[in-house]
């Protein structure tokens, strides 16, 4: 039942979805035309200003054409000026002035300087009213120019928009057909993106349900009766879960007090090995309540410092190699085995901690008679105990050979 009726929701979507994407169309088709009839307004309006834009230029010709004459004009009469003036000079320096200037086209007002002045300040009026009317010229037809190249992209604007138009109403015909024989148009038609996201689900959940047997509720009972015997063992097996997790904490419980135990032995044994040589230590332990995760801190001070981690950027490389060796032996303490060793751990220390370190290293082996020590270095030793075997190794030769030698005297 379930089934049938998702089918006949996405059967009835169905419908919903072709009226939709008819009404979508209309609107696309509506916005076409509402673009098309702005753009055809931009364009009577850029014709006529283009109208316009023609009318100022013939006007702005005209002005060059005058302003030329006048120029052409006024520069004619300053030069006549100019060569009345220039013939009166050379007449003046052949002495015969009186009889040039009762010449008919000598006049007096020609030679004269102010009007020689007026006639040069004309025709810098003239030239400069010459320029304006060019550059009125230049800008009307400038701006003429980019009115016909704007037209123009409107026009061909228009036509895409025209042509769009008619692509959308020849598929808006086919999808009113293909509406109309799914079903009737219903009341309402929603956004085609909520029906198709809505189709979508119902067809995931047909897809989930698979093929519907004719047995289907027999299995359903099986299914059932098998459910509730998976869900009893689940509460079994949620019950040993909890005596189990109960035993591991106890277990941790144990771990987490025996370790505690065993750092506090394994601190106090280390800063008594720290105060042989004058300094100072402890050891701690971080993130206990996360076992993967747990670790040690050493804190150690020397020279009556603070206790302060050990790591490189505090101490100095002798110091850290005696806070190591120090819990390298404060920790054999704990080890089963009768022999140890330790190798090289004076390496970077100087003399006197050398000697210090030492020192407690031969009081340790005093106290444990039951353990035996085997300390390695490449230094000479600065202590010498006539109770302990000193093995020197020493490259003389290209063969080695084992030979024993008598004890050096105790100093």
């Amino acid at each position: 039942m379930k089934l049938q009726e998702l089918r006949n929701k996405i059967s009835n979507l169905k419908v919903e979805e072709g009226w939709a994407k008819v009404a979508k169309a209309e609107n696309s088709l509506s916005a076409i035309q509402e673009r098309l009839e702005r753009m055809q307004n931009d364009l009577q309006q850029m014709q006529s200003r283009i109208r316009e834009q023609d009318e100022r230029l013939k006007n702005a010709k005209a002005k060059v054409e005058n302003a030329l004459l006048d120029y052409t004009s006024s520069e004619r009469m300053r030069q006549r000026s100019s060569v009345a003036a220039e013939i009166i000079r050379l007449a003046k320096q052949k002495g015969i002035e009186d009889e040039i200037r009762s010449l008919a086209f000598i006049q007096d007002s020609l030679v004269d300087e102010e009007h020689i002045n007026k006639a040069d300040m004309e025709v810098a009026k003239q030239l400069n009213a010459l320029n304006n009317a060019i550059e009125e010229f230049a800008g009307t037809r400038e701006r003429l120019a980019v009115l016909n190249y704007r037209l123009n992209e409107l026009q061909k604007e228009e036509r895409q928009l025209t042509k769009q138009r008619e692509e959308v109403k020849s598929e808006l015909e086919m999808l009113i057909k293909d509406a109309n024989s799914l079903g009737r148009k219903p009341e309402v038609v929603r956004g085609i993106n909520d029906i198709q996201a809505e189709i979508k689900v119902a067809e995931i959940q047909i897809k989930e349900f698979g093929d519907v047997a004719a047995d289907a509720e027999q299995m359903y009972n099986e299914f059932k009766s098998r459910i509730t015997q998976l869900s009893e063992r689940i509460n079994e097996l949620d019950r040993n879960k909890q005596e189990t997790l109960k035993e591991v904490q106890e277990r941790f419980s144990v771990w987490k007090r025996e370790l505690q135990g065993l750092i506090a032995e394994l601190s106090k044994r280390y800063g008594e090995v720290l105060s042989m040589v004058g300094a100072n230590g402890r050891v701690a332990l971080i993130n206990l309540e996360e076992p993967v995760n747990a670790g040690l801190l050493l804190l150690v001070s020397f020279r009556g410092d603070q206790l302060v981690p050990l790591d490189a950027f505090t101490q100095s490389g002798g110091e850290r190699s005696t806070a190591v060796a120090a819990f390298l032996l404060a920790l054999q303490g704990k080890v089963v085995s009768p022999f140890r060793a330790v190798d090289e751990f004076d390496v970077h220390m100087d003399k006197m901690n050398r000697q210090l370190f030492m020192k407690t290293i031969y009081e340790m082996f005093k106290r444990d008679a039951s353990t035996q020590y085997l300390v390695i270095t490449p230094i000479e030793p600065d202590v010498y105990d006539p109770n302990a075997n000193y093995i020197m190794v020493h490259k003389v030769a290209s063969s080695s050979k084992a030979r024993q030698v008598e004890k050096i005297a105790a100093k």
